[in-house]
């Protein structure tokens, strides 16, 4: 299958394999989002899922008695605490993401899915009904995924580019609707550019259930934005001991592993030893960058 025929495929078939074990479940970002009327139409890589946080344990255990297994990791660090876990299937040409909760929504993660799940919406996806977000909520999320990259004075500008890009807009109503899910799930700061723009009503206070070292997540992605390595190194900056432990965690790949991010990288496996050597050279280059970068302020 080509990537355009397994990805609304794959979707449908997760959907099922996690409702069959009684797992929430919510289609985001691709396919779904498109029929949506949310982003345009184009090829999605993967296939992305948001479970109930409750039941991601569930989830996981069900996919891989499905034959589903992990990715292993990709990069050398990460920019947030742990939000989703990627698997990869023989039989699909794709990968999944499976999230339990969406880096900028700053609320718990059970709020945030509880708000989501009662305003969910159905779309069709390769002739089958997929349970996925409504119009404002799917709008919101679409937008937290570009702007997590976004340096903070481009914000307005990536969000203009995310709105002109819509194929359908947004209704008085659903305007409203995205007003209210972004102060209960505490994105009124990180979607603050987007609530501006579309007239959205949303609080700018941060609500007691908002997790502080969340927000600082946020704003530490985005101030390493379009560097090489640049959490990493923002990281060393601030919290040395945890960028060694972090450092020390990548470095020291497994067979599996190592075949995996050769996939990743799209180049024919050389070997586990090739593999940490070009993972070493790719490390030392985000170096030299970062060094001339530094020197040239």
């Amino acid at each position: 299958m080509t990537l355009a025929e397994a990805v609304p495929l794959c979707l449908v078939v997760v959907e099922r394999i996690l409702q069959r074990a009684e797992v929430r479940t919510l289609a985001i970002k691709g396919p779904a989002f498109a029929t949506l009327g949310v982003r345009p139409e184009r090829l999605s890589m993967d296939v992305d899922v948001l479970v109930d946080p409750a039941q991601r344990h569930l989830a996981l255990e069900t996919l891989r008695s499905a034959g589903w297994t992990d990715w292993a990791p990709e990069s050398l660090y990460q920019p947030f605490e742990a939000h989703s876990k990627t698997l990869e299937h023989p039989l699909w040409p794709c990968s999944l993401d499976l999230h339990w909760t969406f880096p900028g929504f700053l609320a718990l993660p059970e709020t945030t899915f509880e708000a989501l799940w009662e305003a969910r919406a159905c779309v069709e996806i390769a002739h089958q009904p997929v349970d996925t977000l409504c119009r404002p909520h799917a709008l919101a999320l679409e937008t937290l995924h570009v702007l997590r990259d976004c340096p903070q004075d481009s914000e307005h500008q990536f969000v203009r580019g995310v709105l002109a890009a819509m194929p359908q807009e947004l209704t008085s109503e659903e305007t409203q609707a995205l007003g209210d899910l972004l102060e209960r799930t505490g994105a009124s700061q990180t979607l603050a550019p987007l609530a501006e723009l579309t007239g959205a009503k949303a609080s700018a206070s941060v609500s007691d259930n908002i997790r502080d070292p969340a927000l600082e997540s946020w704003r530490h992605r985005q101030r390493a934005a379009g560097v090489p390595m640049g959490w990493w190194f923002q990281t060393a900056r601030e919290r040395p001991l945890s960028a060694l432990k972090t450092l020390a965690t990548h470095s020291w790949l497994s067979d599996a592993q190592a075949r995996t991010w050769a996939k990743a990288s799209g180049i024919d496996y050389p070997g586990r030893w090739r593999v940490m050597r070009l993972r070493v050279f790719k490390g030392l280059t985000a170096v030299r960058i970062h060094v001339r970068r530094r020197l040239g302020d």
